[in-house]
C-alpha cells in the first residue's frame, strides 16, 4: 500500500542566486520535503501568498533587497500564521538579530556561516525564540 503522507511544502526567500539554487536542490533531494518556490524578495513572496496556499515552512534570508527579512517577518506571519518561519543569515552577531525578533513571533534561526553548517551539522547554529 503506497504511503499517502504528503511531503512538507517549503518556500525559500533568498537573494543569493547560487546559494538559493543549491539549497533548493538539496531540499528537493529529501523524500519528505518539496521546495516548490524560490523568491529573491519578500515582496514577491507576499504577493504569491495572496494568490496561493501558504507553505508549511518558509526559509527566509535576513538581508534582502527592498524589504528585509526582519521587516517582512510580521507581514509573512499575518498572511501565513500557520507557516513555520526559519531565518537564514550570514550575520555573526546572533544577539543583534534576536533583539530584533524577540516578541514578534516564534521562529527558528539558522546562521549560514556557522562552521558546522557547511559540513551538514546545521543544528549547531540553530536557536529558537518563543513567543
Amino acid at each position: 500500500m503506497p504511503d499517502s503522507k504528503q511531503p512538507v511544502n517549503v518556500w525559500l526567500i533568498e537573494d543569493h542566486k547560487t546559494y538559493g539554487e543549491r539549497l533548493m536542490r538539496a531540499l528537493n533531494r529529501l523524500d519528505d520535503v518539496r521546495c516548490e518556490k524560490h523568491f529573491t524578495a519578500c515582496e514577491d513572496a507576499l504577493a504569491t501568498l495572496g494568490k496561493s496556499a501558504a507553505p508549511r515552512v518558509l526559509l527566509l534570508d535576513v538581508e534582502l533587497p527592498g524589504m528585509s527579512g526582519i521587516e517582512g517577518l510580521a507581514l509573512l506571519r499575518q498572511q501565513a500564521p500557520a507557516t513555520a518561519l526559519v531565518i537564514l543569515t550570514v550575520f555573526e552577531d546572533d544577539d543583534k538579530i534576536f533583539r530584533h525578533l524577540r516578541g514578534r513571533c516564534r521562529v527558528s534561526f539558522e546562521n549560514k556561516q556557522h562552521r558546522g553548517y557547511r559540513r551538514g551539522h546545521s543544528h549547531r547554529g540553530r536557536r529558537r525564540v518563543a513567543d
